[in-house]
Parts: structure tokens; C-alpha cells; sequence
């Protein structure tokens, strides 16, 4: 970190936008190989069978998506020019968010004294959160783009999603805005805490307090859940649709996996509560924005089914919000569920308007929204 940030700050940045570039090529990789419908448009996804072979020139970032224009007599014409802009725009987006979040400290609250961000520990505090911003990123555009080709978001981009914003928030709990108390002299910065008042501290708390565990536990274990395969018919009455249920469920080829990975969660869990205590506010705060995130969703999809009979919303968009309210605390996902409507009511009117067809992809702006969040 010291090395980092003993370079130049034009240097830096010019970095982070190598960095963009290269995190645009992981997202058009994961969209041609983490989608439901096969992709064969990457150099890094499988051959068509009627087109010759890559070559390593065709991997290279920018250049060789303009190389791949061959291709479109077989892949149509124009199908290098999403992924070209891509990566293009990840680059601009990770260089720009640097300079506004790091640089000029545009995230940080109003302050009678202004803040030194040119000092190495406020340094590592913006640079915690900038690089969470920029990972999370990475994920909605990712299952953003798989969304609006499938009206699918894939569990292999949303899960991964999840276990890597709990992780950081966890190692790198400044990511969830800063640091409490004062930072060298800097300023005070109050960090997004799980909790809304300090009669709900407890749940900050880590061992030997076991409420605090239990509630991390029951948030981790909801979420494993919600990952289940759970079928749910009602017309042959409700005890043959339990019946069905536990049945298929224990059947299905996916459920001994989570189960797995729910018990080893919470091994990983309760050593954060017994040997990292100041590691546990991350934790939980990560954890609870997971278990409200997919919440939101679940209880509008249930109240959906029951009102309108049909679905009100998709289970990628569940998994999606878990995701995001991992990197951004359960406030950020509350506040991005009851303003991404505002979009999408205005894109499904348009799209009535022309084809008189008011299905479409809610995912995309969800993550629209956890961006202006």
C-alpha cells in the first residue's frame, strides 16, 4: 500500500484505468460464459463452429474486439461494439471514480475541518472503499447486460457477488464509508453500522455475546436458504405442496452444496465473533444488509403472487439485491429497492407505449440505483 501511494497521482490514475480495462474484459467474459443461452462472440468463451480459430491478438482488451469485426457474417454484424464499449467504459468509469471518491474525497460528509486526503491514513480509508465500489461494479454490469439479453441473472455471478462483499467488508470494514471515531486528526467519519441506535449495539458485539452471533447466523442462514430449489403448488392442498416441497428439495442436486456451504459459513462466521472482534461490526453490518437486500425482494414476490397472480419479481433479482446490500449495509438497499422504481416505471411506459408489452428486466435498475445511491 505504501508503494501505491508513494506514486504520483496521475500515475495512479492512469492505473486504475488499466485496472477498469481489464475488469471490462472479466465482465464480457462472465456475459458470453455465465449466461444461460451459450455465447460464442468472446475470444475467451468456446469456437463457433463455423468460425476458425483465436488468436492471442483477438485477447487483447479494445484492440481485439476491433479485430473480431471479422466475425459478422457469423455472429451478425455490429456484435463487437457492446463489448468493445465495455471495456472502454469500465477503464473511464474506474479512472473517473478514482479521481472524484480518492482524489478529491467527494464521498466524505460535510466537516467544519476540512480533510487532509492527501495523508496516508485517510489514503487507505478512501482506497478501501473506492476498491469495493469498483468490485461491486464489476458484478451489476455483469448481471446487468446477462439480464437484459435473458431476463436471467445467473447465480454463479450474484453468489460469488455475495461471498466476495462479505469478505471484504469483513477484512476491509472501512469500505462501508470509514472509519469511526477520529483518523489521525482528520476529522470524525462515521461508519454505516447495522444498527440504528446504541440501545441495538448488541448486535455489534462479538463474543462473549451470543445474541449478536445467533442474529450474524440466522442472517447467513436466510440467504443460504433463499439459494434452495423450492417448489411451491397449491392445487392438491397445502399438505401435499409441503410434502412436495421438502421432497424435491432434498432431492435437488444443489441442495447438499449449499447445505456445505451454510455449515461452513458459520464456522467462518464464529471465528470472526471469537478471535476478531474488531472485524465483527463489518461482518454483521454486511450480513444484515444481505438478509434485508434479498428480503425486500422475497416479500414482494410473495405479495405478488398473492395480488396479481403472477410474478412481481424475478429470483436473480432477489439474489442480486442480497449482493448489493452486502458491499452497502441494509440502509443502502432499502433506500435502492424504493428508488429504482422511479426508472423503471418510466422505461416500462415507454416500452407499453411501443409494444404494448410490460414485462421486462428489473435487475438493471437495481443496480442503476445502487449507483446514484
Amino acid at each position: 500500500m505504501d508503494a501505491w501511494l508513494a506514486q504520483h497521482a496521475a500515475l495512479r490514475t492512469a492505473e486504475t484505468a488499466l485496472l477498469g480495462l481489464w475488469l471490462g474484459a472479466v465482465v464480457n467474459w462472465a456475459v458470453s460464459s455465465l449466461a444461460y443461452e451459450p455465447r460464442f462472440f468472446s475470444p475467451w468463451s468456446g469456437r463457433h463452429p463455423r468460425d476458425g480459430a483465436f488468436s492471442w491478438k483477438d485477447r487483447l482488451p479494445l484492440f481485439g474486439w476491433w479485430r473480431l469485426r471479422r466475425r459478422s457474417s457469423t455472429l451478425g454484424s455490429g456484435f463487437w461494439v457492446r463489448p468493445l464499449f465495455v471495456e472502454l467504459g469500465m477503464s473511464v468509469a474506474c479512472a473517473t471514480l478514482y479521481v472524484w471518491e480518492v482524489l478529491d474525497g467527494g464521498l466524505l460528509p460535510p466537516s467544519p475541518v476540512p480533510y487532509r486526503v492527501d495523508q496516508s491514513p485517510m489514503l487507505e480509508v478512501l482506497h478501501g472503499s473506492y476498491l469495493a465500489h469498483v468490485l461491486v461494479l464489476a458484478f451489476m454490469l455483469a448481471a446487468s447486460l446477462i439480464d437484459f439479453d435473458e431476463r436471467n441473472i445467473p447465480d454463479a455471478i450474484t453468489v460469488p457477488g455475495t461471498f466476495g462483499g462479505v469478505v471484504w467488508m469483513t477484512f476491509v470494514p472501512m469500505s462501508l464509508a470509514a472509519l469511526p471515531g477520529e483518523v489521525a486528526g482528520l476529522g470524525r467519519i462515521w461508519p454505516v453500522h447495522a444498527v440504528f441506535t446504541f440501545r441495538q449495539a448488541w448486535v455489534m458485539q462479538a463474543a462473549p455475546n451470543l445474541s449478536s452471533l445467533a442474529a450474524a447466523t440466522a442472517c447467513y442462514w436466510l440467504w443460504c436458504g433463499g439459494l434452495l430449489y423450492r417448489p411451491w403448488k397449491t392445487g392438491r392442498g397445502y399438505g401435499v405442496a409441503v410434502r412436495l416441497l421438502c421432497v424435491r428439495t432434498l432431492r435437488d442436486r444443489w441442495t447438499p452444496w449449499i447445505a456445505l456451504t451454510a455449515l461452513l459459513g458459520s464456522i467462518a462466521i464464529t471465528a470472526v465473533w471469537l478471535y476478531e472482534p474488531m472485524r465483527w461490526g463489518g461482518l454483521v453490518t454486511s450480513l444484515v444488509g444481505v438478509a434485508v437486500g434479498g428480503a425486500v425482494v422475497w416479500s414482494t414476490r410473495i405479495c405478488g403472487r398473492w395480488g396479481l397472480q403472477q410474478e412481481a419479481m424475478g429470483f436473480g433479482d432477489g439474489t442480486l439485491m442480497a449482493m448489493i446490500g452486502a458491499f452497502g449495509g441494509w440502509q443502502a438497499a432499502v433506500m435502492i429497492f424504493f428508488t429504482a422504481p422511479a426508472t423503471a416505471l418510466v422505461f416500462g411506459g415507454i416500452k407499453w407505449e411501443i409494444t404494448r408489452d410490460n414485462a421486462f428486466c428489473y435487475g438493471p435498475f437495481l443496480c442503476l440505483a445502487a449507483g446514484g445511491i
